[in-house]
């Protein structure tokens, strides 16, 4: 367990994709969320819950690929009334989980409800310039399509992002870091890996909308922030603006 900025943050490797969730909690409340969960993590939830008496306050979906949602069905039959925060373009990815396993020739899988009919008003829809408050700890959401159509990203952290809708740059809002060199930590999902992105060969990704998103989404983030991603290590952002072809090609020539 490390501590990012007044949240603790436990890593959970899962599942045969070596998919990363995260468990960010807040000491002081004793509360906490789960970040697109993973095969098994009904174990640690249960141990969080019954073992050490904190409370679940939410499933935070960064997107709904198989792998990131493998858990979220076995996680609800433990924590069955807690909220699911997920954007809503995401919802025919989230559906199609048997289509997905059929994919990669998974079975016996504990299939999550469907968003729309049986969770209901559990989902929270999440949409661009939301806040989700974890403990004392706003998390800002923003959006972040390509590598699926409804990815987002949670922001925490002194750089105080802030959506203009007002001002549009290649046809989205512009996302604005308030202190450039302030540092923070934010969960990307599979929109940046180290060295590499998520893959844009699968049902509703589109390449041109994931530079699109690290152009004007991920490089706006201060270059101190911490990115914690869906696969491989953390990384930070100054080090990626140095490696990551993906992000030196997507902002090429960026302008203010």
């Amino acid at each position: 367990m490390s501590t990012l900025l007044n949240l603790e943050v436990e890593l959970h490797v899962t599942g045969p994709f070596q998919e990363n969730c995260y468990i960010l909690r807040c000491a002081k409340t004793r509360r906490f969320v789960v970040v697109d969960p993973g095969a098994g993590m009904e174990s640690r939830v249960r141990e969080l819950l019954e073992v050490e008496n904190e409370t679940l306050v939410a499933v935070l979906l960064t997107h709904a690929h198989l792998d990131h949602i493998w858990g979220l069905g076995a996680v609800l039959n433990v924590a069955p009334d807690v909220e699911v925060g997920m954007h809503p373009d995401e919802v025919p990815v989230y559906e199609s989980f048997a289509e997905q396993s059929q994919l990669f020739g998974l079975s016996g899988m504990v299939q999550p409800p469907p968003a729309t009919s049986e969770l209901g008003s559990q989902v929270r829809w999440l949409r661009e310039g939301d806040t989700f408050t974890l403990g004392e700890t706003p998390l800002f959401v923003f959006e972040a399509p390509g590598h699926s159509p409804g990815s987002i990203c949670f922001y925490w952290g002194e750089g105080e992002l802030e959506v203009l809708p007002e001002e549009l740059v290649e046809g989205i809002p512009k996302l604005v870091a308030r202190r450039a060199q302030a540092e923070g930590a934010c969960l990307v999902g599979d929109v940046v890996l180290s060295g590499s992105v998520g893959r844009t060969d699968l049902p509703g990704s589109n390449h041109s909308h994931l530079m699109r998103t690290l152009r004007r989404r991920i490089a706006m983030l201060p270059p101190q922030t911490h990115l914690l991603g869906g696969h491989g290590e953390s990384l930070q952002l100054a080090e990626e603006f140095r490696t990551n072809p993906y992000l030196q090609e997507a902002c090429r020539d960026l302008g203010p």
